[in-house]
Parts: structure tokens; C-alpha cells; sequence
């Protein structure tokens, strides 16, 4: 599996839990990030979460542990 960025945000006033899925696809660059993130913010959106995931399998039993 190749690499893939997933990019979430959310809304000044909005809990956590109101995050919303803005990009995921291929590997972006730091540069391709930041012009996601200022078309968000243009959508009023502040707050953001970059993810790169790898195709590692997910470790449920780790997180059930904490």
C-alpha cells in the first residue's frame, strides 16, 4: 500500500468530536499541506490534523490496553 495523507479540521467554535475529513489521498508535500489548509481556512475552519499513514495495520488490542 502507498503512503497517503489524511488531513482533518474543524471550526473555531466546534467540539473535538466535529472534526471533518478535508483531504485523503496520495503523499502530499509540507507545501501541498499548507495550500489544503488555506482553502479550509477560508471555509472557516482553524483547526487542523495531518495524518500520514502507511498501510500499517491497526493495532486494536494495543489501544484497548491503554
Amino acid at each position: 500500500m502507498r503512503p497517503e495523507t489524511v488531513i482533518y479540521g474543524r471550526k473555531e467554535n466546534e467540539p473535538d468530536y466535529m472534526e471533518q475529513l478535508l483531504f485523503c489521498g496520495k503523499l502530499l508535500t509540507d507545501k501541498q499541506i499548507e495550500t489544503v489548509k488555506k482553502a479550509a481556512a477560508k471555509d472557516g475552519f482553524k483547526h487542523f490534523r495531518v495524518w500520514t499513514f502507511d498501510g500499517e495495520k491497526p493495532d486494536f488490542i494495543g489501544a484497548l490496553n491503554v
